[in-house]
Formats: C-alpha cells, sequence, structure tokens
C-alpha cells in the first residue's frame, strides 16, 4: 500500500471515529427519549411548539393551508407568525408517516448533529486540525447554552446553522481577497475605477460558494423563526467591515498611500459582496419575513415599541397596575394604562439578561445552584435573580482554559512581537492586509487565517458576552455604588440599569430593534466563539508540550479554588440561615438545601477526576494522542455536568376533536395560574405533573388540540387590538377586584358559560370557570342596531383610545345591548341595491332571520345568512386585512367579493341588502404571494450560481490548457497565503 494510500486510510480511519464517539455521546444524552417512550419536554418546547407542529401536521394532513389560527384569543395569522416556521424546509420532518413523537425527536436531534457539523466545519474553515475541529463539534452542541434550545426549537434552528453563517463570512472577508496588478502610471479616476469594478467583478466569481453559503443558512434562521439571530449575523458582518477597513487605512497611511487605489478595491468589494449575501438572503426568506413584517407593523410590539425610544423616567411601577379611577368622568383613563403597558414592554426588552457573576459557570458546572427538577438554586439567596434564559453556561471546563489560551496566543504571537519591536524601534511596517515585495506584486493578505479567526472569534465572543448582559449595563453598576454610598437612588432621576450597554445602545440606536427582545440570545455567538477558540488552544498545545504543561497547572489551581469554595459553602449550608432567604419556585417548591450541598459536592469532585484525567494523559501519553484523550475527557465531562439538562417526560395521549369541522369553544381563564401546592411542596416527577396539567388545563397551545380557544392568551405577537383589549381587560380587572369579567361582555366575545371539553376520554367537564359551548348564536349575527365610527386616517397610536371608546365607554365593559360600531372606510363594502327582487312567500318560521355557519375550517367559514331588512352580518373571529368574504345570492346571482369591515373594534361584518345569501369567509397571509414571488426569484439565482461556478471553472481550464506557455493572463484570484 503506497503512502497516499495509507494517509487516506488514516483519514478515513479517524472521520469514522469521530462520527461514532460524537454519536455516542449524542445517544447518551437522549438516551431515554431514545429507548423509551418518552420526549424532552419543557418550557415553550412542551406547550407551544409541540402542540402547534402537531396542528399545523393534523391540518395539512386533512388538505388545509394552516394560514389561521382561531385558538389563539380571537383568532391570529399563523403562518405570518415567525414561530410557525411553516416555510422552513425542515418542517418536513413532521409530515413524514412517522408517528408524530419520532417526527418531533428526529427534528430536535437532526439540528443537534446540524450544530455539531456546522461548528466542525467553521473550525477548519479557520485552519484548524481535524482532531481539534472535533472538538468544537462536541463542545458546541453539547454546551449549556445550545443544548437546553431542545425547548426552544426555533433557537436550536439559528444556533445550528450560526456555524455555516460565519464560515461564509469569514471566508469572504478575511480569506478571499483579490489579487490582480495595479494600473501604475494611471492617474485617470475613470480608469481607476473600472479597474475596481473588474477586480471586483473576478472576486465575487471566485466568492460564489461563501455567498450561497452565508446567504442560505440566514435564511433559514429566518424560515425557522428567529429573525434575531440573522440580523446579529448582519451586525457582525458590518461591524467587521467597517473595522477591518478602517485598521487597514490607517495602515495605508502610515505606509504613505501608495496603495490607494487597491485600498479601496479591497473594501468595495467586500463591501460589494456582503450587501450581496444580504439581498440573496432576503430573497431567499422572503416567503416568511414578507408576511410577517406586515403582521409585527399591526402588532402590540410595533404598538409598545414605538415609544421606547422616549421612555426616560418610568412614572409608574413597571410590573405593577396603574392607580386609575375608571368613571364617565374619567375618559382617558386609557392612557394610564397604555403607559403601563409602554413601561413593562421596555422592561420585557431586557427579559432574560445574564448578569455578570454567571459568567463563574464557564468554569464552575452549575455555579449558584439548579433550577430544576428540584430547587437547589441557592444564588437565589444571595442576590435577586431575573428570569433565566438557560440554567447554566458549562462547555467543559478545558474547554474554557483552551479558549482562554488561544485568545492569549494571539498577543503572544510572533507579529505581535514584531510589532511591538518595530513599535519600539519607530520602524513602519506594511499594512496588515498588503504586502508588496516588488512595486509590481499584487496586494494579499498576509496574516494566517488561524491568526485571523483567533482575533475575530475572541472580540466576538467577548462583546456577545458583554451585550448579553442586557439589564445589567453600567447605569445598574453606578446607581448600586451610588446607593451603597451615599443612599441616593439614581433610577428615581430617570437613570435606567441597561443605560450605557451594549444591548441599550442596539435598541436605541439600529432601525427596528426593539421589536426584538431578551439579551442572552447574543449568548450563541460567545457558546461558539469558545468552542472555535477552544479547537485552535488544543493545536496549540499539541505544538508546544511546555504549554499543555502550564494549562494543567491552571487547571488544578481552578479545581483547587472550586473544591475550596465548594467546601466553604457546603459548610455555609450547615451553618447559619442565610439560605433561607431563597425564595420558594412557583413550580419546584422550596429551597431544597441539603440537596444543594449534595450537589456542590458531587460537582467538585467529578471536576477534579476531570483535571486528574487530563494531567494523567498529559503527563503519561505521547503528545499525538493527547487530542482523542482530551476529546473523551470532554465528552465525559460534558455528560456529567451538563446530562441533566436533557429531561424525559411523557408525551400526553392527545385525544383531539375533528378541529377542521367545529367552531373553536372559547372560554375565559386566568393566564396559567398554577397550582399553589407546587410552591409549598417539591416532587420528583415535578415535570410530568407541569406537562400534564398544561394540557388537562388547555394552557398556552395545548387547547387548540381540542378546538378550545382561551381568551386571554399570548403569543409571540398579537394583533395590536386584540392585545389592548387585553390589558384594559386586566387593568379593569385589577382596579374593580372582579376574578372573571361581566358574562353578558364574554357573551358578546363568543365566550358562552358552561364547562370546556375535559381532555379525559370521560368527557367530564374540568373545573374551569367560564368557557364557551361554542355555537352559531354565539359565533355569528344579525343586527340593525349599529352606527359608523370614523375611521378613515385611524393609525396604530390611535389602537388604544379606538379599543377604550369602543369595548370600554367610561371605564367600564360595554353593556349586551350597546349599540355596534362600525369602522367605515367608504372603499371596503359593497352592497346589493335595495330595490333588487323580493323575496316569495315565507311562512312565520321562514321569515325570521337568521345566519348560520354551514362549515367551519380555520381559515374558511361557510355560512347562509337570511334577511328581511338591510342589516349588518357579524362574523366574531380576528379581524385581519387579510380575509376576504365573496357573497353569492341564494339563486346563484349577485355574486361578488370585498374586504369585510372591522366591528366592534376586533371583529368582523358585512352588510347586506334583503334576501338569501351565501358568504364564503377566506383568509390569505398579506404578503404572501408577493414574499413567495420574489422567493422563486430568490431560489432560482441560487440554483443559477451553483450550476455557473462549475462550468465556469470548467471552460476557464480549457481555456488556459489552449492558451500558448507564457500567455496566462496575470490578473487572476487566489486564495489568501498561496
Amino acid at each position: 500500500m503506497s503512502s497516499t494510500h495509507r494517509q487516506r486510510a488514516r483519514r478515513l480511519g479517524l472521520a469514522a471515529l469521530g462520527i461514532l464517539g460524537w454519536l455516542s455521546v449524542w445517544v447518551t444524552f437522549f438516551r431515554k427519549s431514545v429507548f423509551s417512550d418518552s420526549l424532552p419536554l419543557f418550557r415553550d418546547g412542551a406547550n407551544l411548539y409541540y402542540p402547534l407542529w402537531l396542528l399545523i401536521r393534523d391540518q395539512v394532513h386533512a388538505g388545509g393551508w394552516p394560514w389561521w389560527n382561531p385558538y389563539l384569543v380571537l383568532g391570529t395569522p399563523l403562518a405570518a407568525e415567525g414561530i410557525a416556521g411553516l416555510f422552513y424546509p425542515g418542517i418536513v420532518i413532521f409530515l413524514l408517516p412517522l408517528p408524530y413523537r419520532w417526527c418531533y425527536l428526529l427534528f430536535l436531534l437532526g439540528h443537534m448533529a446540524l450544530a455539531g457539523w456546522g461548528a466542525f466545519k467553521l473550525a477548519r474553515r479557520i485552519g484548524v486540525s481535524p482532531l481539534a475541529a472535533c472538538w468544537a463539534a462536541l463542545a458546541y452542541p453539547f454546551s449549556g447554552y445550545l443544548l437546553f434550545q431542545i425547548y426552544n426549537p426555533i433557537y436550536l434552528i439559528s444556533g445550528a446553522w450560526l456555524p455555516f453563517a460565519l464560515a461564509g463570512l469569514f471566508e469572504l472577508l478575511f480569506v478571499r481577497q483579490p489579487n490582480v496588478p495595479d494600473p501604475r502610471g494611471s492617474a485617470s479616476p475613470r480608469s481607476e475605477l473600472l479597474w475596481s469594478a473588474g477586480m471586483t467583478a473576478r472576486d465575487l466569481r471566485r466568492a460564489t460558494r461563501p455567498l450561497l453559503e452565508s446567504a442560505v443558512s440566514l435564511a433559514m434562521m429566518c424560515l425557522g423563526g428567529d429573525p434575531q439571530t440573522a440580523y446579529h449575523c448582519g451586525l457582525v458582518a458590518l461591524v467587521t467591515w467597517l473595522v477591518r477597513g478602517a485598521i487597514d487605512l490607517r495602515n495605508l497611511r502610515a505606509h504613505g498611500m501608495e496603495m490607494k487605489v487597491a485600498w479601496m478595491a479591497c473594501i468595495c468589494s467586500a463591501g460589494v459582496k456582503l450587501l450581496l449575501m444580504s439581498v440573496l438572503a432576503f430573497l431567499l426568506a422572503a416567503v416568511q419575513l414578507v408576511p410577517t413584517a406586515l403582521y409585527a407593523s399591526r402588532s402590540d410590539r410595533a404598538l409598545l415599541a414605538g415609544g421606547t425610544n422616549q421612555i426616560e423616567e418610568p412614572t409608574i411601577d413597571p410590573v405593577g397596575c396603574p392607580n386609575f379611577e375608571p368613571s364617565s368622568q374619567d375618559t382617558r383613563w386609557w392612557q394610564k394604562v397604555a403607559e403601563r403597558e409602554m413601561h413593562s414592554y421596555y422592561r420585557s426588552i431586557y427579559d432574560f439578561s445574564t448578569p455578570l457573576y454567571r459568567w463563574i459557570e464557564y468554569l464552575w458546572p452549575n455555579f449558584g445552584g439548579r433550577p430544576f427538577p428540584y430547587h437547589t438554586r441557592w444564588m437565589t439567596a444571595v442576590v435577586e435573580e431575573g428570569r433565566w434564559w438557560v440554567p447554566t453556561l458549562y462547555q467543559g471546563i478545558m474547554t474554557a482554559f483552551l479558549a482562554i489560551l488561544a485568545a492569549k496566543m494571539f498577543f503572544q504571537s510572533k507579529a505581535a512581537n514584531r510589532l511591538r519591536s518595530h513599535r519600539a524601534t519607530g520602524n513602519q511596517l506594511p499594512p496588515s492586509s498588503f504586502t508588496c515585495s516588488t512595486p509590481d506584486e499584487l496586494p494579499s493578505v498576509t496574516d494566517s487565517p488561524r491568526a485571523i479567526g483567533r482575533v475575530w472569534l475572541t472580540w466576538m465572543g467577548g462583546l456577545a458576552a458583554v451585550a448579553a448582559l442586557g439589564w445589567y449595563g453600567p447605569a445598574g453598576v453606578l446607581t448600586e455604588v451610588v446607593r451603597m454610598s451615599t443612599g441616593c437612588d439614581l433610577s428615581q432621576a430617570g437613570l435606567l440599569p441597561p443605560a450605557g450597554g451594549v444591548y441599550w445602545l442596539l435598541v436605541h440606536c439600529l432601525p427596528r430593534y426593539a421589536l426584538f427582545r431578551y439579551p442572552s440570545k447574543w449568548l450563541v455567538f460567545s457558546a461558539l466563539a469558545l468552542a472555535i477558540l477552544a479547537a485552535l488552544g488544543l493545536d496549540e498545545i499539541q505544538r508546544d508540550r511546555g504549554l499543555a504543561k502550564r494549562l494543567v497547572r491552571h487547571l488544578l489551581v481552578a479545581g483547587g479554588i472550586v473544591t475550596l469554595a465548594g467546601v466553604v459553602l457546603v459548610a455555609a449550608f450547615h451553618q447559619g440561615q442565610w439560605w433561607s432567604g431563597a425564595a420558594d419556585d412557583v413550580l419546584f417548591g422550596p429551597f431544597q438545601r441539603e440537596l444543594a450541598a449534595r450537589e456542590t459536592v458531587a460537582t467538585a469532585i467529578s471536576l477534579l477526576a476531570v483535571i486528574a484525567a487530563v494531567a494523567v494523559a498529559v503527563r503519561w501519553f505521547p503528545a499525538s494522542f493527547w487530542p482523542i484523550a482530551f476529546l473523551a475527557v470532554l465528552a465525559v465531562d460534558l455528560v456529567l455536568h451538563n446530562g441533566w439538562l436533557v429531561v424525559a417526560v411523557r408525551p400526553p395521549e392527545v385525544s383531539r376533536l375533528p378541529t377542521s369541522s367545529r367552531i373553536p369553544r372559547r372560554f375565559w381563564e386566568p393566564w396559567c395560574v398554577y397550582p399553589s401546592q407546587w410552591s409549598t411542596h417539591a416532587s420528583p416527577n415535578r415535570l410530568q405533573e407541569i406537562c400534564d396539567w398544561e394540557y388537562a388545563t388547555g394552557a398556552f397551545r395545548w387547547g387548540m388540540l381540542r378546538g378550545e380557544a382561551p381568551l386571554e392568551n399570548y403569543g409571540t405577537f398579537l394583533p395590536a387590538e386584540q392585545a389592548v383589549l387585553l390589558s384594559l381587560l386586566r387593568a379593569w380587572r385589577f382596579q374593580s377586584g372582579e376574578a372573571t369579567p361581566p358574562p353578558s361582555w364574554l357573551a358578546q366575545l363568543g365566550v358562552g358559560l358552561g364547562a370546556p371539553t375535559s381532555p379525559h376520554h370521560d368527557g367530564s367537564p374540568t373545573s374551569s370557570g367560564f368557557a364557551a359551548t361554542a355555537d352559531e348564536t354565539s359565533w355569528v349575527e344579525v343586527t340593525h342596531d349599529w352606527e359608523p365610527f370614523p375611521a378613515q386616517h385611524a393609525s396604530l397610536a390611535d389602537t388604544w383610545e379606538r379599543i377604550a371608546t369602543i369595548q370600554f365607554p367610561g371605564g367600564q365593559p360595554r353593556a349586551q345591548n350597546d349599540t355596534h360600531r362600525v369602522e367605515w372606510h367608504g372603499l371596503d363594502t359593497k352592497e346589493i341595491p335595495i330595490n333588487r327582487p323580493r323575496l316569495g312567500h315565507l311562512s312565520q318560521t321562514e321569515s325570521s332571520e337568521f345566519a348560520n355557519i354551514l362549515r367551519y375550517q380555520p381559515g374558511k367559514i361557510e355560512m347562509r345568512v337570511r334577511l328581511l331588512h338591510a342589516g349588518l352580518v357579524i362574523l366574531r373571529e380576528g379581524a385581519d386585512p387579510g380575509w376576504r368574504v365573496a357573497v353569492r345570492s341564494g339563486e346563484g346571482r349577485d355574486a361578488f367579493a370585498c374586504h369585510p369591515l372591522r366591528v366592534d373594534g376586533v371583529f368582523m361584518g358585512l352588510f347586506l341588502s334583503p334576501g338569501d345569501w351565501l358568504l364564503t369567509w377566506t383568509y390569505h397571509p398579506p404578503g404572501l404571494a408577493f414574499g413567495a414571488a420574489l422567493s422563486v426569484c430568490g431560489w432560482s439565482l441560487v440554483w443559477g450560481m451553483a450550476l455557473f461556478s462549475p462550468i465556469a471553472r470548467v471552460v476557464s481550464r480549457r481555456t488556459r490548457k489552449n492558451l500558448a506557455p507564457g500567455t496566462e493572463s496575470p490578473g487572476t484570484l487566489k486564495r489568501a497565503g498561496e
């Protein structure tokens, strides 16, 4: 066997070994779900995505289009709600002829594997060896951050595609640089411009693959339901491009501006590539982005985010309720409610912020205790913690130290030493992006991809971690220092804690960024950067045994510190009562002191065992075996300290009713009030109890599988009118002390009295309060008592006043006999002439007016209406611009179609003349057709570029073969360092 064959066989063997090792870790984490009937269900994964995708699956199998969701409040768009991921290619997994449980599990496990492959590919793109790249493939998907996203799958999707997006960006910005001759002696600006344009065109031809890679990855994030991470990627690319241009310009000035044209061409080329990548990503995801953008523009987020930049001083408690007195004299009481909701939204933007002390979790597994399945979070007795996005950030103690080593190596590199020596002697260096051995040599990147990637990842990961601080900004630190030293509270003067922080700057400076929430979403960049930097560090210690020994010493010191701190903490648990300040958890009960002490001891022992294994490998194994030994230690470390994140919950046996042919049963129940005994009693099966209780009560999205629509519910977006209705209702309940709205007012919203259908097979009613026994009389109405409500110039800002005037006149819920308000636009109505032929002789029974629903499907409603006099037909379905109604007379004549009117602020209606009518209400997402057309163009362009590039290479190769020797064109493109 030749040496080439032996090397190939060795590479294949190592690849097979790496894949088998990764799969073994994969199976170890998810063994309870793979080998039993349970699933990793918790939080949003259990009560939102699992039932939502099951509903979409059922609707598609029934032959319908899942455009509309009638089971959320009064009915909301479904396809335009990005979290549904309706146009994400991976959603086809749920349409496979497999049990739904297996489809859901394959969806999660497939994206975990995709994240590992992406991390491996990004590490290799930066120049990491294959064995070291396996470190990134292990440390990133099984990190505390990404592993916990199995309970929030849309962020697992974006985390899986993020490495591919960054790999393409890295190659576009750093690796592929134009290398063409400078037009020496050409003083004409026109010739310089043409030369730059030609160079950019050549560079674009070679940059097709990374450009498509980044664009497709960003589009997958948007289609999967997380445009915020795609926005962050674009922000990283823009900042990197600007910083690179500024550094090169500084070096160019120091070099005498001799290569100004080449510098301008390189910067413009990179900018054009980023612009094309952004445009292409938008086109690919336009089928989702366009409907979502239109929906968001009329949603509660747009309504509340409009005033976040003007917030300076919270005049009311952001989490409390205003003290208003709704009365007939107080006609502006809704302004206080609007102010309270605006401040509440401003605070919710910074929910799930990550405080600075949690960075210790990168070195100390589960620092502060675990929040579930038992409440052992002792940190709650030390500080007042907010909502947590992930319970741990741990990625392995060696991952943290190797990453620190890799980041530190940049400042100890030969290039840095050479730079310091030149500065000390006063000599000038050539620009970092250009080098010219001879006057005619072409500009190229001199730094290796490893050195550039090390710097790039270090800054990106560090700034992302700082951005994740969110609410815990510089102003908060300053406020605490001043309060502790002088007793003065600066927050009373309007200085809010996030002021001056990175996330605060993003909210106030970037367009539409206030529509996004939760700073901890930035941590995915930190987790990925840490994993890749650790892979770089692993390569470094293979080259220098002294570095490995220093690493072991640092690990031993860290292990000693953790052990000492653990001993002190365990002693503190048994001495004193400081831990009594830990508040009871609403779900997981009181603080478990003994269990917290045992977990602390177990963590210290396991961490010392990991460090000892590393020390043994360094001491007794050859350097060539270190990567495999360290990878095995990392796998054990992650399983020991992050394995508890993967829970096993049996999904409920869903006894669904045929929702495609039934009117939703709308009911009233307070929003998600968990059993009070849970906060006082812990249980080993609490996670299973939470899932069963949420299903039994129809909380969150579970009710829609049985055709139930709780009136008080919340989603990612809500139509502004429905969100304002719920806000005013909450304020009225708080002020009046009433636990339940008046039944007559609920009846006007399609809510009747009775009990919702039980989730149990016996059909026994549950203990819910007011529920809908959904019938046609509560869903449709024919009325002649109406009055116009001027809405020609209505805007989103007028929503508060409009809904308060209609639904809460004088601060009280409207009475059942109040006149219906029709928002009159003039152009939205079309009436049959009143003098049309009258109906024939009708009996006393037939001569009564009625409106019956013939067929009900989500997004399509057919009804029959009979009117003796011109009147208004009201459909108690949420109004939206996507609804259209087709009207036909009983004889099949006088057919027309129009947009329905908005009635009572939240419903739909239509004016009809006397007669017998057949009405078909159909919903189509606004902007869907336009977005689909753009996406078709985008994907056609992608396939065209993907096919053109190899064809062009073949033609170019054949052309070069036909050229005479010495006639090759000097204007060729080369990779950096070639």
